[in-house]
């Protein structure tokens, strides 16, 4: 199998350890390593090319969601360089448990299982969760960039899109999941959420932080989820607990 490049995004400024153990994945695990940047990023894993973001998107075409996030920019910028380059896209905060060779040739989407909570009045407690489950753009493999394909479909829609407009997933998940449901004849392999999405959102990150390594068996990627840190008010360069799913990938 030709080498195969993975490619992330860092819009601007250091990593935090989630974002180095993510990028250590994969250049250990062989993928040669695109991190793209816009400048600020001083301390990139070796092994890492750290790259020009501007030659793929000028920097004029940064924005920022509602919140402030660059979220929705990160969500343009992958469909913008997988269909441009080619290869393998994955989130900064996505961990390789396998080598190039396990993944094939064929194109693909990934998936995550939804969440539909049923809260009773006064108590935190999730009395009903679905098992539903839709297309995430988290990782995404497109190995030869084709015209009218999902990712160039998705980056004509995310280009055009209002960016004053955005809200969270909008240009993600969400269009993903629409142009995938509405084009049965894309050609992706959709993977279930345990090639990718092992560990389920709404269990990060504490799952993470004391789950034992056979949670991911069988998962060729774990996403880590780094919005839920945030949310969660925890700290992304603290010390990992001792037997800790994350402290065994900090290791490795």
């Amino acid at each position: 199998m030709a080498e195969l490049t993975v490619h992330m995004l860092w819009v601007t400024g250091p990593l935090s350890n989630i974002e180095k153990i993510s990028v250590n994945s994969f250049v250990s695990k062989g993928y040669r390593t695109f991190l793209w940047t816009y400048g600020g990023l001083n301390n990139a894993p070796a092994g890492a090319e750290v790259r020009n973001a501007r030659e793929v998107l000028p920097e004029n075409r940064v924005f920022r969601g509602k919140s402030g996030s660059l979220a929705q920019f990160s969500d343009l910028f992958r469909y913008a360089v997988l269909h441009s380059q080619g290869g393998l896209w994955v989130d900064a905060d996505v961990v390789a448990l396998v080598t190039p060779s396990a993944l094939g040739s064929e194109p693909f989407l990934v998936t995550e299982r939804d969440q539909t909570g049923l809260l009773k009045k006064g108590v935190k407690k999730i009395l009903r969760r679905s098992e539903g489950r839709s297309v995430s753009n988290n990782v995404i493999y497109n190995p030869v960039p084709a015209a009218g394909n999902i990712v160039d479909l998705a980056l004509g829609y995310a280009n055009s899109f209002p960016k004053e407009k955005i809200v969270w997933g909008e240009l993600g998940p969400r269009l993903i999941s629409a142009i995938e449901s509405i084009y049965p004849d894309h050609g992706f392999k959709v993977h279930a959420p345990v090639f990718a999405n092992p560990v389920d959102w709404w269990r990060c990150p504490h799952a993470l932080l004391r789950s034992p390594a056979e949670k991911i068996s069988g998962a060729s990627f774990l996403h880590l989820y780094n919005e839920t840190w945030r949310r969660a008010g925890v700290d992304k360069n603290a010390d990992f607990p001792r037997k800790s799913l994350m402290h065994d990938l900090a290791e490795e």
